[in-house]
């Protein structure tokens, strides 16, 4: 109820919200949904909706502030059952040496349902919300959702199996250490 009186977006935003059965997919290259937003998504997740949300890592973000600003709401998801996946930025290698190779989520995308998406320039974060001017187009096809989500599961299929794989590598260093002591 509190968002219908910030921006005409978030008011757009909660109508669609408040109609949620199933699942909601977020793609947002600032992801900073505050207190308010941090409360909705946990009481939605308790609420058995199915929740994902893809953001920028600190190594893929060009704003570390907003990164900064994220993380405080990060854990509080994941310990509610939110699926949380952060783009990674791993640069590339020439012959043995790093190149600069700048990549970076970018997009803002929504799907409720697996039938509304939401696609523009709104970042779920305050800036977005109450200062810059935005814009966003809903679509309501399900073949368009289903297309949508179905780009947004390679990209975590991919991240998952990087985030795996880190792990992987990660507990073979700490044994290699503990080895050693």
């Amino acid at each position: 109820e509190k968002l219908k009186s910030v921006s005409p977006i978030l008011k757009a935003l909660s109508v669609l919200w408040k109609d949620v059965k199933k699942n909601i997919f977020i793609s947002s290259a600032y992801f900073v949904p505050g207190k308010l937003g941090t409360n909705i998504l946990v009481d939605e997740a308790k609420n058995g909706i199915d929740i994902s949300i893809l953001t920028n890592s600190l190594s893929s973000t060009d704003a570390t502030a907003v990164y900064s600003a994220w993380e405080r709401y990060r854990k509080d998801l994941v310990l509610a059952g939110v699926n949380v996946y952060e783009f990674m930025n791993k640069g590339m290698k020439l012959k043995g040496k790093k190149i600069s190779s700048f990549a970076s989520l970018h997009s803002k995308t929504m799907v409720f349902d697996e039938k509304i998406s939401w696609i523009g320039s709104f970042n779920l974060d305050p800036r977005s919300a109450l200062l810059n001017s935005e814009i966003v187009a809903v679509f309501e096809s399900k073949e368009f959702a289903k297309q949508l989500i179905q780009m947004i599961n390679k990209i975590y299929q991919i991240l998952g199996n990087l985030n795996l794989m880190m792990e992987v590598l990660f507990g073979l260093a700490k044994m290699k250490m503990a080895m050693k002591l």
